[in-house]
């Protein structure tokens, strides 16, 4: 056969931070006409003392169990039965599942009967240490996933309990994740192999490979998976970005690769153990290689758009803007009262003083004929005519809009200060806003650019 399998695990960062061991555990295994891996997560959950046990007691038996199928599968020339009869293909794969949960099962009491738990085991597991003193539900305190997968040349058979996730890429480079997801895997809860039903909702898939030819199947721990919470696209670009590598530096450079990336994933991801592991034909893979680079790029833009966007619909639904909002609203609102108020109060004053200087005209043209007359004629005169008293009533008039318009202004400077305040805090949310969606818009229209290109 063509094809490379491999395999890698790092300890999490957040282990190594907490000195917690890996739970993690993986295995890969050439028969030559056959290829094998498993991937196993032990949970992180403190009541599984011994998860990372689990894990590797998994792998092991899964391995096993997986190699001698595939022996008597050949023997018995049960190729055609396994991929053509749905019904007795149902109890081949039922048999071996059953088979593997059990021996899995023996191995964890074996190790309970050679090393029982300790007083700090169980003062570790409060919720499951009742049981334990009895000797009940020991699984439990090894409770682990499993991803594993065996390919021969007729057909790919992969296996699943639990989280983490698996891709298949096709002959045209196409990738998928065939094996059927188990809704009850959600966030931080999954199922497992210590659960009561392990063998019955363990999930497989069967790849005929003479009608569906394969090139390649990664698997990864949910470590692998959490890295990338926003996109699985994301995670089939990285797989990928693996595949690309091996095609270009070999299967052992790539483990030696993943030794180190997977503890950069993890510190910059997920923080959880990672494991990987993948069967490859290389030269069949080095075929899309450039096709693999168009769609990462396609992956990383679309990324950047949803980067946007989540930035965008952050600020619109956020309570801090919208108060900003309508704080802001609110002070232009109040600021262009006041505003108005100095402009009106000023077109009065001036309205006035134009008035005042009409009136006093008058008078002094009066004035003049009132030349020779006695002064308390002339006064008089004046006073029955009532322009003196009018003039003061303008003066009077004036000097307490004078007053007002004092007060306005103050007012109109208390509230121009107010909204510069509150502009300093408004403004650059409106700046922020406005460049996200500029730069989506960017993005997006780079996005197309780069599609209509490769159409």
């Amino acid at each position: 056969m063509s094809y490379d399998v491999f395999y890698n695990r790092v300890r999490g960062y957040s282990h190594i931070k907490k000195d917690i061991p890996c739970e993690d555990y993986g295995m890969k295994r050439d028969l030559g006409t056959a290829k094998i891996f498993a991937v196993a997560d032990g949970h992180g959950d403190s009541n599984c003392i011994r998860s990372s046990l689990g894990s590797q007691y998994i792998c092991e038996v899964v391995c096993d169990e997986l190699e001698t199928f595939s022996k008597e599968i050949q023997q018995q020339n049960w190729d055609d039965l396994l991929l053509n009869d749905k019904h007795e293909s149902n109890k081949i794969i039922a048999h071996l599942i059953n088979s593997i949960v059990s021996k899995w099962t023996e191995k964890v009491y074996q190790d309970f009967e050679n090393n029982p738990f300790s007083a700090e085991e169980l003062s570790n597991a409060p919720l499951y240490s009742p049981n334990f003193i009895k000797g009940k539900m020991i699984e439990k305190a090894y409770g682990t996933t499993l991803i594993s997968a065996l390919l021969t040349e007729r057909y790919l058979l992969l296996l699943q309990q639990g989280d983490g996730r698996c891709d298949v890429f096709d002959c045209k480079g196409n990738v998928s994740q065939p094996i059927p997801w188990d809704d009850r895997c959600l966030a931080n809860a999954t199922t497992s192999l210590c659960d009561p039903d392990a063998a019955q909702s363990c999930r497989y898939y069967i790849i005929d490979l003479d009608e569906n030819p394969v090139i390649a199947c990664v698997a990864g721990s949910d470590g692998v998976e959490d890295s990338f919470p926003m996109s699985m696209e994301k995670m089939h670009a990285y797989y990928r970005e693996l595949l690309k590598y091996a095609c270009e530096n070999g299967i052992e450079e790539l483990e030696n690769y993943l030794s180190t990336e997977l503890s950069r994933l993890s510190e910059n991801g997920s923080a959880d153990d990672v494991t990987v592991c993948g069967i490859v034909d290389i030269e069949r893979t080095k075929c899309f290689l450039d096709d693999f680079s168009e769609l990462n790029k396609l992956v990383d833009i679309e990324d950047e758009i949803a980067i946007y966007t989540d930035r965008i619909n952050s600020i619109e639904n956020g309570g801090k803007f919208e108060y900003l909002k309508n704080k802001y609203t609110k002070i232009c609102s109040e600021y262009e009262k006041a505003k108005s108020k100095v402009e009106l109060l000023k077109k009065q004053c001036n309205d006035i003083a134009n008035e005042i200087q009409v009136q006093q005209k008058k008078m002094d043209e009066h004035a003049d004929q009132f030349n020779g007359l006695p002064s308390m004629a002339v006064d008089l005169i004046k006073l029955l005519s009532g322009s003196a008293d009018n003039l003061s009533q303008l003066k009077d008039k004036l000097a307490q809009l004078h007053l007002e318009l004092a007060d306005a202004e103050n007012e109109l400077v208390i509230v121009e200060e107010s909204k510069e305040k509150i502009e300093s805090q408004y403004f650059p949310y409106i700046d922020k806003y406005e460049d996200y969606k500029r730069k989506r818009q960017e993005t997006v229209e780079k996005l197309n650019a780069l599609k209509s290109a490769t159409d």
